[in-house]
């Protein structure tokens, strides 16, 4: 889901899952968004 929401900030690793790129505050709409549609709600925001 993080990578169809925002793929400029999330990429695959070879084990299959997502790693997070470093994200600042003009990324933070499609954080949000992502952190919103995580269907396993692995994805966090720390100010």
């Amino acid at each position: 889901m993080c990578l169809g929401i925002a793929p400029e900030l999330f990429s695959l690793d070879s084990d299959g899952k997502a790693v997070a790129a470093e994200a600042d505050e003009r990324d933070r709409p499609k954080v949000e968004s992502a952190v919103v549609c995580c269907p396993v709600e692995a994805i966090s925001i720390e100010d």
